[in-house]
Order: C-alpha cells, then sequence, then structure tokens
C-alpha cells in the first residue's frame, strides 16, 4: 500500500519523465491508489530524499504487468535493473500464466533495457482521446435515432456478476481461471465504477467508466457477440460522451492495434489515437 506522500512523489516522477521523453507512461493509477495493505507490488528507490526510480506490478487474472521508470538525470546506473530483479523475486514466488512488460513505443529508454533481458514482443495497443472535432456521423440505420432501438447504462450489482463473467470471457478470450479471480477481485473491492449496457431491457454489454483527477478512462468494454452490428457500440459509446463530456475532463480508451473494427467505431466517435502501448512477454 502507497502513502499519500509516495503517491505524490510518483506522479512527480512520472510527469518529468514524460516531459523529458515525450512518451506516455501507463501506471495504472487507478490501481495505485487502492492498493490494499497486504499488496508488496511496488517498488521504489530514493537518492537521498528524492524518488529516482519506481517500478509498478499489476496483476490480472493470472497475468502480471510491470512498467516503471526512472528518472532522467539517474539513468544507467542499474536502478530499473535493481528494481526488476526485486520485483522478478517476487513473482516467481506465486503462480502466473505470463509477464507482460509495458513500455511507451517511443521510449528509448523502455527499449534499451528490453535489449538487456530475455524478452518477446507481444502485442501494441493505441490509447485514444476524445475530440469533439473528429466526430463522425453515423451511417448505422439501425443505431442511436431509431425511436425502437433504446440503449441504456446503469451501474452494474452483484446479481449481474455471471453475466459480466460471460461477457468478459466472450469479449476478451479470457480464461476460466482468469475472469475467475478477476472478479474475486472486483467483489472484494465492489463494482463502482463498472455498467451494464442494456439494449431494449436485455444485457448487451459491459463497460468500465474510471474517473481521476484530469482524466476518465473508458475501460473493458464489449457487447454481447449476438448482438453486434447493431448500433449498441457506438451508442454506447454516445452516451459515456454525453455524460462525461461536460466534466472538463479528457476522456480516454484503449484499444488492441489488431481490433480494427473497434478502431473504425472510436474514431467515427471522436475519438483520436494519442499514443501507443507496447507489451513484451518476458521471458527469462
Amino acid at each position: 500500500m502507497l502513502s499519500h506522500q509516495q503517491l505524490q512523489q510518483i506522479q512527480t516522477l512520472q510527469q518529468l519523465c514524460e516531459n523529458i521523453d515525450y512518451i506516455a507512461l501507463k501506471l495504472n493509477w487507478e490501481t495505485l491508489r487502492t492498493r490494499k495493505p497486504q499488496d508488496k507490488l511496488d517498488y521504489l528507490h530514493y537518492s537521498g530524499d528524492l524518488l529516482t526510480g519506481f517500478l509498478g506490478v499489476y496483476k490480472f487474472g493470472s497475468k502480471f504487468e510491470i512498467c516503471g521508470m526512472v528518472h532522467p538525470d539517474f539513468r544507467r546506473q542499474g536502478i530499473f535493473t535493481s528494481l526488476f530483479q526485486k520485483a522478478i523475486h517476487a513473482t516467481s514466488e506465486v503462480s502466473y500464466s505470463s509477464l507482460l512488460l509495458n513500455t511507451p513505443s517511443n521510449s528509448l529508454s523502455g527499449e534499451k533495457f528490453l535489449h538487456t533481458i530475455s524478452s518477446q514482443y507481444e502485442s501494441s495497443e493505441y490509447q485514444m482521446r476524445w475530440n469533439s472535432a473528429h466526430t463522425q456521423d453515423s451511417s448505422d440505420e439501425n443505431a442511436p435515432n431509431n425511436p425502437t432501438y433504446e440503449i441504456t447504462l446503469r451501474s452494474a450489482v452483484d446479481d449481474d456478476i455471471e453475466e459480466l463473467i460471460r461477457l468478459d470471457k466472450e469479449g476478451f478470450g479470457m480464461s476460466n481461471e482468469d475472469v475467475l479471480d478477476m472478479y474475486k477481485t472486483i467483489t472484494e473491492d465492489g463494482l463502482e465504477n463498472m455498467y451494464v449496457v442494456n439494449s431494449n431491457g436485455v444485457t448487451a454489454g459491459k463497460v468500465n467508466v474510471v474517473p481521476s483527477e484530469a482524466q476518465t478512462w473508458i475501460y473493458a468494454f464489449t457487447v454481447d457477440q449476438a448482438l453486434r452490428s447493431q448500433g449498441i457500440g457506438r451508442r454506447t459509446l454516445q452516451l459515456i460522451i454525453e455524460q462525461e463530456g461536460p466534466n472538463d475532463k479528457e476522456l480516454w480508451l484503449e484499444v488492441a492495434v489488431h481490433n480494427p473494427k473497434a478502431l473504425k467505431l472510436y474514431e467515427s466517435c471522436g475519438f483520436v489515437t494519442q499514443e501507443k502501448q507496447d507489451y513484451y512477454q518476458y521471458t527469462g
């Protein structure tokens, strides 16, 4: 569990690294802020009183992801290697299916570090920000202006969990083990920020909408396979935009590079690609 002071120090270091390197680090702030006291997943390095290195480990089902950074003035001193070795030692004591290292695709320091360890490219995703000037008119005859086609969003409740599990398995190809493990954590923390998409009263999809101080992120958005190509995804995004747009916060989402249909949908709703994140499988 991170203290308020540590969170502030991590945020300051992140801003410095991003400004110097012209990158966007994915530190999963909604996770960092809600670590439990028993969680030992964050590794910090200090030079005197100054935080000069940080590495976070994030558990998603049976998978681990790692992302971190080192102060620009303290690089090439083995700081990140030391933090990484500590994290690897800790994760070796538990069972997991894969360990992914996340780096912005344009991070030179991230690329250099990956050359020092055993890793293999796994996948990439785009981070997209909503811009009203880029919204396109929809030509989908089924979506939003059809008066018989009602799409609504409501907060998820415990009775929805079985259906949410089905949608995650179907939409993201998650194993039964991973999705059950994920929902065990979710139910311990509550279903805050998770929404059910209804189409004419029928559960049609799910989405997470997670606000922070300056941004709101859309995660884990999927539509029931049997109900796709009916404008449900587009109308859901429009509802979220209508709900979050007036809040003066940037609205962001992520999409896998290999998902061109979703990418096209997001672009038509006004989302513009800003960053690209790469993931590498650790093979050491």
